[in-house]
C-alpha cells in the first residue's frame, strides 16, 4: 500500500468530484516541474490517466500535443478509491484503471 501525499489527495479528491473525473485544474501553487513530477508519478501508479481533451466541452488542458489537440487528466478507478480515503489515505499500486475511450498514451509533459 502506498501512502497518499497531501498534494495527491487534493488532486484526486477534486477530480473525483468533477464531471467526468477531470483532475484539471491542479491545485493553486502546483505548477512547472513540481506539477510534472506529481502528475507523472500519479500516472505511473495508475491514479491518473492522460486523455484527449475536448475543446468543444471546454475541458482544461494539461498539455498540448503539437498537432492542434491537447490532453487533460482524469482520475481513474484506483485514484477514486484513494480519494475516498481522504488525506493520508492509501492506495494499492495494482488498482484498476478506468477504461476511457478518449485515452491518450503520450508521455506526461508540462502544461
Amino acid at each position: 500500500m502506498m501512502k497518499l501525499s497531501e498534494t495527491q489527495t487534493l488532486i484526486l479528491t477534486a477530480g473525483a468530484n468533477r464531471p467526468d473525473n477531470i483532475a484539471m485544474p491542479l491545485p493553486k501553487g502546483l505548477a512547472g516541474a513540481a506539477a510534472k513530477m506529481s502528475v507523472t508519478k500519479m500516472i505511473e501508479r495508475g491514479w491518473l490517466q492522460e486523455v484527449d481533451a475536448s475543446s468543444s466541452w471546454g475541458e482544461p488542458l494539461w498539455r498540448e500535443t503539437g498537432d492542434g489537440h491537447g490532453t487533460t487528466l482524469c482520475v481513474t478507478d484506483a485514484g477514486r478509491f484513494g480519494a475516498a480515503g481522504g488525506a493520508g489515505g492509501s492506495l494499492d499500486a495494482a488498482g484498476g484503471r478506468v477504461g476511457l475511450m478518449r485515452r491518450h498514451d503520450g508521455p506526461a509533459a508540462m502544461p
